[in-house]
């Protein structure tokens, strides 16, 4: 598997900051506050992104902006194309230019793997299809090993409605975290990734 973080966050990072904007509310619809600085929006829509097809699909992403990135990189492209047709291009960029490697660190894919077993089994199912775009298989021997492995962020996961207060709360709780009152959903996804990250020290 290859990863392309970084390949879309030099995109990203060439845009004007009411452009990045509309894609930053397009990924985190749920986000409440008012954008933040652009470099965590940038973080943001890289960790809400599953595919660079996804990305490239947004229409904030005129057919003038993807061609003067294109430009720059010096891609066989030129204005008289679709703006499928450079997509196409970047996509198969990208695709020479992409790392190996899985985007989640090995204690953050053990991490959603004891999140994951909480679930039941068709949820599942569901997220592994929702993450095809990522592991590109029709069928597995393992459906959690291809979902930790092809997830973009612990984040996504964690928002997904399937993922509940209970199991959050559960999860906190198994790892010897304690539970005051009767927090929010967003402060136990906090708690969650605090939690993770010790790991990481």
């Amino acid at each position: 598997m290859e990863t392309y973080d970084h390949l879309w966050k030099e995109l990203l990072e060439s845009l004007e900051t009411e452009v990045l904007k509309k894609i930053f509310k397009v990924t985190k619809p749920d986000s409440k506050r008012r954008c933040p600085i652009k470099p965590i929006m940038i973080s943001s829509v890289v960790k809400n992104t599953l595919s660079s097809k996804e990305l490239l699909s947004r229409t904030a992403l005129t057919k003038n902006i993807l061609y003067k990135f294109a430009l720059v990189r010096r891609m066989s492209v030129n204005i008289s194309q679709t703006r499928d047709k450079i997509a196409q291009e970047i996509l198969k960029y990208w695709n020479t230019q992409g790392r190996p490697g899985y985007r989640l660190r090995d204690h953050e894919q053990r991490e959603c793997g004891k999140i994951l077993v909480r679930l039941e089994e068709s949820t599942i199912v569901e997220i592994w299809k929702k993450l095809k775009t990522c592991h590109e298989r029709d069928w597995t021997l393992s459906l959690l090993d291809d979902i930790v492995k092809s997830l973009p962020s612990v984040e996504w996961l964690l928002q997904r409605r399937c993922i509940t207060r209970e199991m959050l709360v559960s999860y906190l709780v198994s790892e010897n975290n304690t539970i005051d009152g009767q927090p929010s959903k967003d402060e136990l996804v906090r708690a969650v990734l605090h939690n993770i990250s010790q790991y990481n020290l």
